[in-house]
């Protein structure tokens, strides 16, 4: 199909990815987090409305981690001992694992290396919020959601019957305009305005392949670009090296970044990997 079919793909997108209870409760307690006026009580209540989640929550207070002896039977005992933050990072960590168990026969993507990816950009993005003064818990929540436009694309090719398949002939980002006129930065910004996120959270999906497109980038844009950049290099394990070209990307230029710095911030988020990977065990 030709990329005159762009508006009904985008058109679409709300219809056949379909608003499941994860997704939604992650809305929820975002919005929720974003109001100072919130309480406790608020949090548990959109939580209680999935089993799923109130179980994994109460398993991550359980751990040895949180452990104080005295196992947490509620929410509300869970809550006051891993925090709202950590309640945060298990909501968005559980909604990308259910939508990513799909395989994405028409990417060449596996699921797993789809969770990999999502995983180290979260941890990446923490760390980089950090460095530039941004809100931590944001950065981590667009790191992980950041490529969700690749399985909305994936849904897209299949809904329609789309004969096209990613042979790596061809730059990825180039091979998702040709299959359905956009890239994976426009399909996952418009499934976030389709589930009401923040418009910050949209325009940084949208823009972050090419921030220059933006009329005023914003900083979490700036470091979601640098991030899939680094990403690039070093691998979702994010132990491979990587090159001087990294500091031509606006991000390095604007904070200044240099090698030093870059490699604080990389050993910090494999640190941060490395705990996730073996609390989600």
């Amino acid at each position: 199909m030709e990329n005159a079919n762009k508006k009904l793909f985008l058109d679409a997108i709300a219809k056949i990815t379909r608003l499941n209870t994860s997704p939604a409760i992650l809305v929820k307690v975002e919005i929720a987090m974003w109001n100072e006026m919130c309480t406790m009580d608020e949090i548990i209540a959109i939580l209680r409305t999935d089993a799923s989640l109130t179980s994994e929550i109460l398993r991550v207070s359980n751990s040895s981690y949180y452990s104080i002896g005295t196992p947490a039977k509620d929410l509300n005992g869970a809550l006051s001992r891993i925090g709202f933050a950590k309640v945060r990072r298990i909501v968005s960590t559980s909604v990308l694992s259910g939508l990513s168990k799909r395989e994405m026969s028409n990417y060449g993507i596996k699921a797993q290396n789809y969770w990999n990816i999502s995983i180290a950009a979260a941890v990446l993005m923490e760390a980089l919020g950090k460095h530039i003064n941004g809100d931590i818990e944001e950065a981590y929540t667009i790191g992980i959601l950041h490529c969700v436009g690749r399985m909305v694309i994936s849904d897209l090719i299949n809904h329609f019957k789309i004969d096209m398949f990613w042979d790596e002939c061809i730059p990825i980002n180039e091979w998702e305009e040709c299959a359905v006129g956009f890239n994976y930065g426009v399909a996952g910004a418009q499934l976030l305005k389709a589930w009401n996120f923040p418009d910050t959270f949209v325009e940084t999906i949208h823009y972050h392949i090419d921030p220059t497109q933006c009329q005023k980038p914003l900083p979490l844009m700036l470091a979601l670009h640098f991030t899939v950049n680094l990403i690039t290099q070093i691998g979702s394990d994010l132990a491979r090296p990587f090159d001087a070209t990294l500091f031509n990307l606006p991000l390095a230029k604007h904070y200044h970044l240099n090698s030093e710095v870059l490699t604080e911030i990389i050993n910090d988020a494999r640190a941060h990997l490395l705990t996730l990977q073996e609390s989600l065990k």
